[in-house]
């Protein structure tokens, strides 16, 4: 997603420099741009060192990040904390900080990792559906826009209105929530990954077929179930957004909740697989965020006196293929 974000900002006139490994960076710069695919297209340029309008920065050193930037994360949860300790200490030795910062990984406690290295005042707690991945290293196809959810938790006052208006003009719809409601779709979020990851790394099917039998879209909302008592115990009424309507989905009886679930995925008629980003991983036998997703919520469950038997057993499930 990081690539992908980063194009469509700068293609829209947004500032924007893309922090990446050494061998990333040097590839990215040498080609000398990044094509977008899918439901966005275009080609953005590339230069060493910040960005300016319309052509996108790449650095392999945070320390070349400007002074009081905006800092969006979008690593792979095993890697967030490795990469904010690298971008902290960065700008430390570069004597400049950041404006705030933001996540873009699954689950919970994507925001206290980032308040760790950042401080809780610095963080605006964002949800992200944007679908992109990189195809190549000279492309990344956006599949979908999917709905983005800024928090206005953090930062100054004005940064998640002006972060969503950067967003909606890149054309990812976005949305700036209080922070009452930040919580919410934050834990909506990791509701729903609970139970879209358990069936699709355990099947290794792709969500959309998964959706179209009504066993695994039970399996699901079971997962999901638990997971809303956990955030339940946290203070977080379970809540509709879009794409994300685990209020309803919950709420229902049982059987209608599938059969609704079902007819609709079956209504999109024939797509191409849609896997979710932990089932790709599985099945390229890549490290997992398992342990960030699942076995976070496991630690939150126990803590509050929560029984999460189905999570406990598809986090050991997963965990014992990484």
């Amino acid at each position: 997603m990081g690539r992908g974000l980063a194009a469509l900002l700068s293609a829209s006139g947004t500032a924007t420099t893309l922090f990446a490994r050494p061998h990333a960076a040097r590839d990215l710069i040498e080609q000398g741009e990044l094509g977008l695919d899918g439901v966005a297209a275009g080609r953005v340029p590339i230069t060493a060192g910040p960005g300016t309008q319309g052509v996108l920065g790449v650095v392999a050193d945070p320390a070349e990040l400007p002074d009081r930037c905006a800092i969006v994360f979008a690593t792979k949860g095993p890697q967030l904390d490795e990469c904010v300790e690298t971008v902290a200490a960065g700008l430390a030795r570069a004597g400049r900080s950041a404006r705030w910062v933001a996540g873009t990984q699954n689950g919970v406690l994507k925001d206290d990792v980032l308040g760790a290295g950042f401080g809780v005042g610095a963080v605006l707690r964002t949800v992200s559906t944007l679908n992109a991945r990189v195809e190549s290293t000279r492309r990344v196809i956006v599949s979908g826009w999917g709905h983005t959810y800024v928090g206005a938790t953090g930062g100054e006052p004005g940064d998640a209105d002006r972060f969503a208006a950067a967003l909606g003009a890149a054309g990812v719809p976005a949305t700036a929530l209080p922070a009452e409601r930040a919580d919410a779709v934050i834990w909506m979020k990791c509701v729903n990954a609970i139970g879209v990851f358990g069936v699709g790394a355990l099947t290794r099917l792709p969500t959309n077929v998964a959706f179209t039998r009504p066993e695994l879209v039970d399996a699901y909302l079971s997962l999901a179930a638990e997971a809303a008592d956990v955030a339940r115990a946290n203070g977080v009424v379970p809540a509709d957004f879009e794409g994300l309507p685990m209020s309803s989905r919950l709420s229902a009886e049982r059987s209608v909740a599938v059969a609704t679930i079902v007819a609709d995925t079956v209504a999109l008629g024939p797509q191409a697989p849609s896997y979710s980003s932990m089932a790709q991983d599985v099945i390229a036998g890549r490290p997992t965020e398992v342990h960030q997703v699942f076995g976070d919520l496991v630690h939150r469950a126990a803590a509050a006196g929560v029984p999460v038997p189905r999570t406990r057993f598809a986090y050991a499930l997963i965990a014992g293929q990484a």
